[in-house]
């Protein structure tokens, strides 16, 4: 579809669970919705190396749930969750309140797989986590909106699941106090 948008001058746009599809440069000129649906696959998971590899229309509830049974997720808990793809996730580079212990998208991403806009698929980082061959060109499609290319599958870090999670909610009268609070 890339390719055939490319050749036809066509504009273009990829599409996961429409979550996140008013971010970014509004579009003057819609001719083509790509949609991820049907890539929905976990590909690859090795609980022991704390890895999983799936394609982008992959939820990421179904994913925590897949992963739940060994005891591990995905760290990255954006807003909207459900009917989130990875592939829409990682594109907007959405992350929530975890993202300051575990990172953000760019931190727990290892590997992306991605078709560019002539349709050329390219592929960045590995399915380890030791892997530091080459550019890091996989960072560029993390939050990149689909503008640089249309992300197809992921290699992703997972973390044991946490025992015990607190929440600690607290009132600041401006943001210096709260800023020391924090630093504290």
């Amino acid at each position: 579809m890339l390719a055939f948008a490319a050749a036809e001058k066509l504009h273009l746009a990829p599409v996961g669970g429409g979550t996140r599809a008013t971010l970014g440069n509004p579009t003057q000129s819609l001719d083509l919705l790509v949609s991820t649906s049907r890539l929905d696959r976990i590909t690859e998971y090795a609980p022991d190396d704390f890895v999983v590899t799936v394609q982008a229309g992959v939820r990421l509830s179904r994913l925590q749930a897949a992963l739940a049974p060994q005891a591990q997720w995905f760290p990255l808990d954006p807003p909207a969750t459900d009917p989130s793809t990875l592939g829409g996730i990682l594109s907007a580079d959405a992350s929530g309140p975890h993202r300051f212990l575990h990172g953000t998208a760019r931190d727990l991403v290892i590997g992306v797989e991605a078709a560019l806009p002539n349709g050329t698929v390219v592929r960045s980082g590995g399915r380890v986590v030791k892997n530091v061959a080459g550019y890091d060109f996989k960072k560029l499609f993390i939050g990149a909106i689909g503008t640089l290319g249309v992300i197809t599958s992921v290699s992703l870090k997972l973390q044991v699941i946490p025992e015990d999670e607190t929440l600690i909610a607290a009132g600041f009268p401006d943001f210096k106090s709260a800023g020391a609070a924090a630093g504290a």
